[in-house]
């Protein structure tokens, strides 16, 4: 009953791919999804986790001819608009890109933070009225710069008392 009720949802969630869904335990299940290449990806699963990796945007891609593109956390293109149109789905496919931007990090996934997942659902209304979702971008590279500098900062500290020892 289960398997039927996931496999059911994940048809009308993902209505392009090609998948079987298999139940392991309650919550959790195995997606076996044949990819365009004919290889096959191997997932064990929340469907939270299945929605929020494939559905809500990971970063944001910049083509050379202007379009933007969102992504998901698995870099398959979800949506994109073009200056001046409206957001379409898209289809899976190579995207040749000059610029790459994200949303959020392996720190604050959507599937357990719910600021996240607030910040996502009005970059996804924003992204589709054709407003700027740019400080949602300059936002996050904020963040990793600030990571990044306390953790060099902690480093060096380290390597100073280590020293000094």
């Amino acid at each position: 009953m289960k398997r039927d009720y996931y496999e059911a949802a994940f048809r009308a969630e993902f209505p392009l791919v090609n998948a079987e869904v298999i139940h392991l335990r309650p919550w959790v299940f195995e997606i076996h999804i044949e990819c365009a290449d004919h290889t096959k990806k191997f997932w064990g699963r929340r469907w939270k986790e299945v929605h929020f990796r494939w559905r809500m945007p990971y970063g944001m891609w910049t083509a050379a001819d202007g379009r933007e593109i969102l992504f998901n956390r698995d870099y398959q293109p979800i949506w994109q608009r073009r200056p001046g149109c409206t957001a379409k789905q898209i289809e899976p496919q190579w995207i040749d890109y000059v610029k790459e931007r994200w949303f959020f990090d392996d720190g604050n996934p959507p599937w357990f933070d719910d600021s996240t997942r607030r910040m996502l659902d009005d970059v996804l209304a924003r992204f589709h009225r054709g407003d700027s979702i740019e400080p949602y971008l300059d936002k996050h590279d904020e963040r990793r710069r600030t990571t990044q500098r306390v953790h060099w900062e902690r480093r060096r500290e380290a390597a100073r008392v280590a020293v000094l020892q």
